[in-house]
This record gives C-alpha cells, sequence and structure tokens, in this order.
C-alpha cells in the first residue's frame, strides 16, 4: 500500500521534526521542498540565500519546485514530505496541519538560528511569526 502525506504548518511548528519521525515509523522516503529548493541552488552553483533573492523576481524557481512537488502525485513510492505548499500539489496526499503556541514556535526558530529565521530575541520571533 503507498502512503503520502503532506506536512505543513507555521514557521517551527515541527514540521520537519514531526516528518522525519513519520516517514521513519512508516518506512516510506522523507521529502522536502527544502531539499529540491537546496538541489536547485547546488545545480546553479550558489547558496539557497542567493537562490532565494533570485527567485525574488524570478518566478522558474518557485514553478521548479512547484512542478518536481506535483509531479510526487503520480508516485509509486511511499512517502511523507515536509513543505507549507506540498499539500496544494499533491491531491491524493493525506494532509496535516502542525499547529502549536506561537512562542513555542518563536523559542524553537530563535534556538536554531535559521539563516533565513533568525532573530535578535525570542521576543522579536514571537512578532515576527
Amino acid at each position: 500500500m503507498t502512503i503520502q502525506i503532506s506536512i505543513t504548518g507555521e514557521p517551527g511548528c515541527g514540521k520537519t521534526t514531526v516528518a522525519t519521525a513519520l516517514a521513519t515509523a512508516l518506512s516510506a522516503k522523507f521529502m522536502s521542498t527544502g531539499a529540491i529548493q537546496r538541489e536547485l541552488a547546488a545545480a546553479r552553483g550558489i547558496t539557497t540565500l542567493e537562490l532565494n533573492k533570485i527567485a525574488e523576481n524570478d518566478k522558474s524557481i518557485d514553478l521548479a519546485i512547484d512542478q518536481r512537488t506535483q509531479a510526487l502525485d503520480h508516485s509509486p513510492d511511499s512517502f511523507v514530505i515536509d513543505s507549507r505548499l506540498a499539500w496544494r500539489f499533491l491531491p491524493r496526499s493525506l494532509k496535516v496541519f502542525l499547529v502549536c503556541p506561537p512562542a513555542v514556535a518563536a523559542g524553537r526558530v530563535f534556538a536554531e538560528q535559521r539563516a533565513l529565521e533568525s532573530f535578535e530575541s525570542r521576543e522579536s520571533a514571537i512578532d515576527s511569526l
């Protein structure tokens, strides 16, 4: 039986943590649109931050990520995908939306010091997220 699950939610809610644990428990492949983005950046010989900057004016980057995600809808493989938008492109997938208190999400994001979501303080993370 093929299992396809798309996990989404706000920043810091635990999408990646839950998706990797679920994929392991189900013996399914873990996937991430972030990984697709990193592959696209590597193919261009640039960082993901540089790719994000280019994507602000070049819609072909988002389109490429969306098309690769949409192609998974026809995959015979079982997978769990961590993505903010994959659910939209995978109509057959079980859709899971994770929610957590804003202070918890902000604490997680602040503690990780993510390159694209870095904040001066936990409080500034709460305000932004």
